[in-house]
């Protein structure tokens, strides 16, 4: 790494400063953020529009509408660390000026395709989510599937928010799943090392971030919903708004919130690691 040639100033932030760094990057990347975004959240948006066209067959009331979007909103997080890898290593060669090509980004998911199949579809509950999903019943009383979905999501929810640089693990540090050399930093060993002393620090920082993408996607909606409803003189939630307008909504959300979490991970090297001191020198 080249620190004297970064895309963004080297030194410690705050979390509220990261917060409006990570919306700054939005506006000046958004074309390939939302490009490397689509790649993976476009086909999860039919995915999850087949699995769940069920509960809104008959009709669109409070009860359906609500049942549909709590549905959709605990897919759209269990799906969101598969969406966030290709934008992660976008941001990781953006940083350091390095070519941000779609044939570059493919090269480096297809070289540690093992390790995420292994570390976001077994380890962190990936296939299962899908699983579950494929195993909704055509019901709008709650079910045992419905319960095991919100439990994987809780599961999911803490580990993500101890452990949250997985995918910079993964893809930008390269780190191993078993040891090839003594010398060899496993997945598992660079976890702990990175995350360990910094637990509680990450896991508020996570709340921050959660509680910051919400308020962005509630914002979202609720734009949206004020424009549909003078376009269409019609104040009532339709079609537009449950099936475009609130996915949509979600998956800009976690958009933002890979940024937010590279610049949580940049943030906590820089700390741990001295680039900033290393700079000066």
């Amino acid at each position: 790494m080249q620190l004297d040639r970064t895309q963004i100033t080297i030194r410690p932030r705050s979390g509220w400063e990261i917060l409006d760094l990570a919306l700054r990057i939005c506006w000046l990347q958004h074309r390939p953020l939302l490009l490397y975004t689509a790649i993976t959240a476009v086909p999860l948006y039919f995915f999850n529009m087949f699995v769940l066209q069920w509960a809104l067959a008959d009709e669109y009331s409070y009860d359906t509408i609500s049942y549909y979007l709590w549905l959709m909103g605990l897919l759209v997080f269990l799906e969101a660390p598969l969406v966030t890898l290709a934008p992660t290593d976008m941001l990781g060669r953006w940083m350091f000026s390095q070519d941000t090509s779609w044939p570059s980004i493919r090269a480096d998911l297809w070289a540690v395709s093992g390790r995420i199949f292994w570390c976001f579809g077994i380890v962190r509950g990936g296939l299962a989510a899908f699983g579950l999903a494929l195993s909704l019943e055509p019901s709008l009383d709650p079910s045992g599937i419905d319960f095991l979905l919100v439990v994987l999501a809780l599961y999911s929810a803490l580990v993500r928010s101890a452990r949250p640089f997985l995918p910079e693990i993964i893809l930008l540090e390269r780190s191993w799943l078993r040891k090839r050399t003594p010398q060899t930093i496993t997945i598992g060993r660079r976890n702990s090392a990175l995350h360990g002393p910094s637990t509680g620090d990450m896991i508020g920082r996570w709340m921050l971030m959660s509680g910051a993408a919400s308020l962005l996607a509630i914002s979202l909606i609720i734009s949206a919903w004020y424009c549909v409803a003078l376009l269409t003189n019609d104040w009532q939630w339709n079609a537009i708004m449950v099936q475009v307008v609130v996915p949509v909504s979600f998956w800009l959300m976690v958009m933002y919130t890979t940024v937010v979490r590279y610049l949580y991970y940049l943030d906590l090297r820089i700390r741990r690691e001295g680039w900033e001191v290393e700079l000066r020198v």
